[in-house]
Formats: structure tokens, sequence, C-alpha cells
């Protein structure tokens, strides 16, 4: 592996290295992507008292306002 030291005013303020050695030190990492896309696992319980929720929600369609303009 090989690395070249950064310096700013003579203190050091970064590496760089090679891109193998990178990935080699990174090793199996998901990306952001994967994370978001990912979301977490429910079983069918939860699955389902999710899928009523939003079927409840769906069916609300809010409240009248009366801005108290117009006729």
């Amino acid at each position: 592996m090989s690395a070249a030291g950064l310096t700013r005013h003579g203190e050091e303020i970064a590496v760089v290295i090679d891109i193998a050695d990178l990935h080699r030190l990174r090793g199996d990492m998901a990306d952001v992507k994967h994370v978001l896309l990912g979301g977490p696992k429910f079983d069918d319980d939860v699955a389902d008292a999710f899928a009523a929720i939003e079927a409840e929600r769906k069916a609300d369609f809010g409240r009248t306002v009366d801005f108290g303009v117009g006729p």
C-alpha cells in the first residue's frame, strides 16, 4: 500500500491512497442507495397493521374549513 500525506502549514491534514487500497480497506460496505431503499423488515402482523392504518387514512378526506371569504 502506498500513501501520500498532505500537509498545510506543517500540519498533516489528509492522506491520498490508491483506489484499490481504499476498496480493500472499506470492505463490503453498503452504499447510501441500498441503505435508504432497504428499509426495515417487518413480519406479516406489523405489515397488516400498517396496511390497516394506511387504508383508514385514505378514507379520511379532512374537514371543511371556513376561511370567512365569499358569500
